[in-house]
């Protein structure tokens, strides 16, 4: 007897598995890529950010350099508004007006200070790492809420002064439209 032959047995088909091994090698490629471009995503969002606050710095610097280059002639002019009002008002040897001196002074002290704390102007902060920057921003923050409420402070005085000038004005028109029987 003869016996029939019988092909053999083949569990899949050779292109099934040749399929499996590229699409393998491809998501492989395709992860590596990723993680890549990941990364370097992330590190162009970090350039950017420290760009960014660098920038930052750079105008906050600007302005405070500005406010605090004024100080000098602002208090200065304060100062004299302040003492011919006070003359005027025969206020000048007050304790009002010397305690107004004294807070002067201690201001003029604080305006130097505060100049001393001030980086140079032109300074670009291209070494400094980001957590640097970060300080440096609280710091020049801080420093412009000082210099800001410095500079409003004489400028809320030279306006009370100015408002203070108008009443002495009005009152001396009123005295010399007045006639001398004290009938308008």
């Amino acid at each position: 007897m003869h016996r029939p032959i019988t092909s053999p047995v083949v569990s899949e088909p050779t292109w099934i598995s040749s399929a499996a091994v590229i699409t393998g090698i491809i998501g492989a490629v395709t992860g590596i890529v990723g993680a890549i471009l990941g990364y370097v995503g992330y590190w162009r969002t970090e350039q950017l950010k420290a760009l960014d606050l660098r920038v930052e710095l750079r105008k906050l610097l600007a302005d405070l350099h500005s406010r605090v280059s004024e100080f000098p002639e602002l208090l200065e002019l304060a100062k004299r508004s302040r003492t011919r009002v006070a003359s005027a008002t025969g206020m000048y040897q007050s304790g009002a007006m010397q305690k107004w001196l004294t807070d002067w002074d201690s201001d003029q002290m604080l305006e130097l200070d505060l100049r001393a704390q001030l980086p140079d102007a032109g300074q670009s902060f291209t070494s400094a790492s980001q957590a640097e920057l970060e300080a440096n921003l609280i710091r020049l923050h801080a420093l412009k809420t000082q210099v800001v409420g410095l500079h409003d402070k004489y400028k809320a005085s030279l306006a009370t002064d100015d408002r203070q000038r108008d009443h002495l004005l009005e009152d001396m028109r009123m005295r010399t439209q007045t006639r001398p029987d004290g009938k308008p």
